[in-house]
């Protein structure tokens, strides 16, 4: 019973860090979407993004999250796996938007440019994280079976 109390709490947890990254998502496209938006503040808020990212991706991954799920849930190991495998490359991803943030020149093609890439970005973001739900979800159900 105690491995289904820990596994909750964890799911909140990851599903706590997924809602402040949509916010911060949305708080970057609300900037982008302004009449003129500030170089220095997509900075910060690209910045401000992908150190969450780190937090957020290291904590499932290294808090023992995804070892838990595939101890309990071995079935799970391949699709925890592959999504270990997109945070590295979401990683760079978003680093690779706080450099082109931060070398750009605000002209109207380059703000177009940076959010589009955004834009790209987040929909990578929420698929990857509807994947995650979807984990947390089929653990959680193979760990209320067991106890059937």
């Amino acid at each position: 019973m105690n491995r289904t109390i820990s596994q909750s709490d964890a799911i909140d947890r990851v599903l706590q860090e997924h809602n402040a990254l949509r916010d911060k998502v949305s708080r970057i496209h609300t900037v982008l979407a302004s009449p003129e938006p500030a170089q220095d503040e997509i900075e910060t808020l690209l910045r401000d993004f992908l150190n969450a990212l780190l937090v957020h991706f290291s904590n499932e991954e290294n808090e023992g999250f995804f070892d838990e799920v595939t101890a309990h849930s071995p079935r799970l190991a391949g699709q925890a796996g592959k999504l270990c495998v997109e945070h590295k490359q979401m990683l760079r991803e978003a680093d690779e938007l706080c450099r082109f943030a931060a070398a750009g020149s605000p002209s109207m093609p380059w703000w177009r440019e940076l959010s589009s890439r955004c834009h790209e970005f987040s929909k990578r973001l929420m698929h990857h994280e509807h994947e995650e739900n979807k984990l947390l979800q089929e653990a959680h159900q193979t760990d209320i079976g067991a106890y059937d």
